[in-house]
């Protein structure tokens, strides 16, 4: 069984080789969102000007170590 998380917009629990997790540079802590709302986030994302604190990692990716 795989490791589950909830997805941070929608609050869906799924398990974590289908969610998109987002790094922010510097934290240690990882947020993740699902396939139905990864593009309002990464939109709504790139509107904020300190956007490029921001790391999109590929689905199923866990930390960074």
């Amino acid at each position: 069984m795989a490791e589950q998380k909830m997805c941070m917009y929608c609050a869906k629990w799924d398990d974590i080789t289908r969610l998109t997790p987002l790094f922010e540079k510097g934290k240690t802590h990882v947020e993740y969102y699902c396939d139905g709302c990864y593009p309002s986030v990464k939109d709504n994302l790139l509107n904020l000007p300190y956007s490029s604190v921001y790391t999109w990692g590929t689905k199923g990716q866990g930390r960074i170590l």
